[in-house]
C-alpha cells in the first residue's frame, strides 16, 4: 500500500509541477529544460556542450585554418594536394602541414571552406576530398588581373576520415596553360571546423 501511494504521490507531482532534474551543476530543473542558465550561457559561450561537454565538463574543440603565406608549392600534375603550410589555428590538431590532410579527431557534422587565388594568365582548377571522393570543386581563372574561386561544405563524418583540397584528378589542362602554377599567397585557404 504504502509502495502505491508513494507512486501516486510522484505521478501527481509531475502532472502539476513537471518532472525536475538537475542541471550538472547540482541546480534544480523543471520539464524539458537541459541546463539551469548560468550553463546555458557557458554554452552560448562555447565553454561547454549540451549533448557532449556538457555531462564531461568540457566540449569538444576542433578547428583549424591554413594558408601559403611565406610559403610556396609548384603544382603540376594531376590529383596533387595543396599542403597549407602556414598555420592559423589547429584546435584538435587534426590538420597535417607535412601532408595537407586533416583527420577527423572526433565524429561529428563539420564544415570546409576553401579558397584558391591566382594571379593573371594562371587557372587553376581544385577539388574538395573526403576520404578519396570529391565533395565539391572550384575554379580560379584569368579574369582581370586576379581571380580567386571558393567554396564550402558541410558533411557528417566520423573519427578518421580525411579532408583535402587537390589539383583536378585527371586534366593537366586545368592546371594552368603552362602545366604549373605556383601557390604562394596567402588568400589561398582552408578552414574547417566541428558544428557539433
Amino acid at each position: 500500500m504504502m509502495k502505491h501511494t508513494i507512486i501516486g504521490i510522484f505521478v501527481l507531482r509531475t502532472i502539476f509541477m513537471g518532472l525536475h532534474l538537475d542541471c550538472c551543476c547540482g541546480q534544480v530543473l523543471y520539464k524539458s529544460d537541459n541546463c539551469c542558465y548560468e550553463c546555458y550561457q557557458k554554452n552560448i559561450a562555447g565553454t561547454s556542450s549540451v549533448a557532449e561537454g556538457h555531462q564531461e565538463g568540457t566540449a569538444k574543440k576542433i578547428a583549424f585554418s591554413v594558408n601559403f603565406s611565406g610559403f610556396s608549392q609548384r603544382l603540376n600534375n594531376t590529383n596533387q594536394i595543396l599542403v597549407f603550410k602556414n598555420v592559423l589555428i589547429n584546435s584538435g590538431s587534426g590538420y597535417d602541414a607535412k601532408s595537407g590532410i586533416f583527420t577527423t579527431p572526433a565524429a561529428g557534422t563539420y564544415a570546409f571552406f576553401f579558397f584558391i587565388h591566382v594571379p593573371e594568365n594562371e587557372r587553376l582548377s581544385t577539388f574538395l576530398m573526403l576520404n578519396g571522393k570529391q565533395a565539391s570543386k572550384t575554379y580560379a581563372g584569368r579574369i582581370q588581373d586576379v581571380n580567386t574561386g571558393g567554396n564550402m561544405v558541410i558533411r557528417p563524418l566520423q573519427k578518421g576520415d580525411q579532408v583535402w583540397v587537390q589539383t583536378h584528378p585527371t586534366n593537366l589542362n586545368w592546371i594552368n596553360w603552362s602545366g604549373e602554377v605556383i601557390m604562394k599567397y596567402s588568400e589561398n585557404n582552408f578552414s574547417g571546423f566541428l558544428i557539433f
